[in-house]
């Protein structure tokens, strides 16, 4: 049964008191899902009867279980938490089946949502699909990339029919990530986590591989190759992603907690040889509020060559602030909530900021009189719809 590491104890203490009531306490924080990984180690708290962890478990295993159907779709996903050598495996069932690409998409939304709130417990996921029927088409091979930040193994029916390298089947990974029963499928995983580390050939001869591996800020995934990259996860949420000189970072926690630029304003903070090259405010965070005085902020990033706006109202006199605290900037990202105005227009017709080249989502907020006058006036300003 999984257990927060304060119910894992030992069973000598089962007369004291204190103990007890410390682990029904714990039980009950880990039943309402106030628990994280970061309580203190059992060895700290004394036991309670083995009777009384046997029903914390079994309690905390149902209020962590999880079965709905998919919206606007006949799929539906049965969730579930099981420990193997005290790992928290999360365990995926899919019924039904998808006829179109986007309600794949819902589906593999439900999945990744399933993820990040069993995150905090889960390390590694089984999938099974012997009961779900996926779309004909190539499309159906981007089910492949659900629950990326917790490495996955599938239950799949005709599993043994693929190759090292999942060029065979499309439909289905790499036989790496392949099982014919759950119970083989919840063994590799876990021997994923014991060992630290996952390596899965990208090429026949094994030159290329994907490798993964657990790190105090979360679990890496390099891809191997010309133009690999390094991903960072975290709770099954993409943290950072690394290749070449680039770096991008979204507005997440890494297990460390370290707060750092992309958190501090909400956005996706992309690098470029160590300079901050572009800031996307356009979909903050959940429960973040974009400050008030915003536009101070950008003296932290003068030198970026994108900036998309907030999803707030933003006036023309704010979008006149935005080009002149951003010298460098090519390409601006409107938000649906844009205010456009005489003050921009007139900026924009006059040449004031001459390195902006694009300005994206504009078919909503910009009027066509005004459109037209600022393509007769800077025919080098391309505005996209």
């Amino acid at each position: 049964m999984l257990q927060p590491p304060c119910l894992r104890a030992h069973e000598s203490d089962s007369n004291n008191e204190a103990a007890k009531e410390a682990a029904v306490v714990a039980a009950t924080e880990f039943e309402t899902g106030r628990w994280v990984r970061m309580v203190p180690p059992y060895s700290d708290i004394a036991a309670a009867t083995s009777q009384e962890l046997r029903q914390a478990s079994l309690s905390a295993e149902v209020a962590l279980a999880k079965k709905f159907r998919v919206p606007e779709t006949n799929v539906r996903i049965r969730a579930t938490l099981r420990e193997v050598d005290a790992i928290g495996v999360l365990v995926v069932r899919l019924k039904g089946g998808v006829t179109t690409a986007e309600e794949l998409w819902r589906v593999i939304e439900a999945i990744d949502d399933c993820g990040t709130s069993h995150g905090e417990v889960a390390e590694v996921s089984v999938l099974d699909v012997r009961k779900f029927a996926n779309i004909a088409d190539d499309q159906a091979a981007r089910l492949t990339g659900a629950l990326q930040g917790l490495p996955c193994c599938w239950v799949a029916n005709f599993w043994e029919h693929q190759d090292v390298t999942g060029d065979r089947d499309w439909r289905l990974p790499p036989l790496g990530r392949l099982a014919g029963d759950l119970e083989d499928a919840l063994q590799r995983v876990v021997g994923w986590r014991r060992a630290n580390a996952m390596r899965l050939p990208l090429v026949e001869d094994g030159s290329r591989c994907l490798r993964g591996r657990w790190t105090e800020r979360g679990f890496e995934l390099v891809h191997e190759g010309r133009h690999g990259s390094c991903d960072l996860w975290f709770h099954n949420r993409l943290i950072e992603r690394t290749f070449q000189f680039t770096r991008v970072r979204w507005p997440f926690p890494d297990r460390t907690g370290v707060q750092d630029l992309a958190q501090q304003l909400g956005a996706r903070v992309v690098w470029q040889d160590d300079r901050v090259d572009a800031v996307d405010r356009s979909e903050p965070p959940p429960g973040y509020d974009v400050p008030p005085d915003w536009l101070d902020e950008l003296a932290w990033f003068r030198d970026v060559t994108r900036f998309d706006l907030p999803p707030i109202s933003v006036t023309d006199g704010q979008l006149v602030a935005v080009l002149a605290g951003l010298p460098r900037l090519t390409e601006l990202w409107l938000s649906p909530t844009t205010e456009w105005g005489p003050e921009i227009e007139e900026a924009l017709c006059t040449g004031w900021r001459p390195t902006l080249r694009h300005v994206y989502g504009t078919r909503d907020v910009i009027p066509e009189l005004s459109r037209r006058q600022i393509q007769n006036a800077r025919p080098d300003l391309v505005l996209h719809g």
